[in-house]
């Protein structure tokens, strides 16, 4: 009978703790912190149903221009070049940051876009619309998106705290 070699009580005791300190993700590498409260159970419902297309995008990235205050935000930055209002948009093919044109603040934070005011004709307003999801008018996003660009929004905070 061949001798079958087997692991010492301490180095299975070793390989379980391994598994234990595995960081947990969402299968995209998202990191998603074991050590929710139970008043977050709201936080993993919203990432959980995220459209593919906004899923693992840093909420900060997707409301605010710049990038993420976080100095370790693992998640995916919108491209600032393809948001940038006064330019052509992204030119570099290899991009690497996502291509998804980013809410208007104004409207995140419920005081209402302040192009409004400007006229119609105006090159300025024009672009801004063009380059901003709003709840309304031609910026080509349904009621469901806009729900879901506010509930993401919403993750802001959670994000902040590092546990999104």
């Amino acid at each position: 009978m061949p001798y079958t070699p087997t692991k010492s009580s301490a180095s299975k005791k070793q390989e379980t703790m391994n598994d234990e300190e595995t960081t947990p993700t969402n299968g995209t590498g998202i990191f998603i912190d074991p050590s929710l409260n139970p008043i977050d159970d709201d936080f993993k419902e919203v990432i959980v149903k995220l459209p593919a297309q906004f899923f693992g995008v840093c909420p900060n990235s997707l409301s605010m221009p710049g990038p993420c205050p976080l100095a370790h935000c693992r998640l995916q930055p919108l491209c600032e070049a393809f948001n940038d209002e006064n330019g052509p948009g992204c030119q570099n093919r290899f991009c690497v940051f996502a291509h998804i044109y980013r809410s208007c603040t104004e409207e995140l934070d419920g005081v209402g876009c302040s192009y409004m005011q400007i006229p119609e004709t105006s090159a300025k307003r024009k672009a801004h619309f063009i380059k901003r999801a709003h709840p309304y008018g031609n910026s080509g996003i349904t009621k469901k998106e806009w729900q879901m660009r506010v509930a993401i929004a919403e993750l802001r905070e959670a994000h902040k705290a590092q546990r999104y």
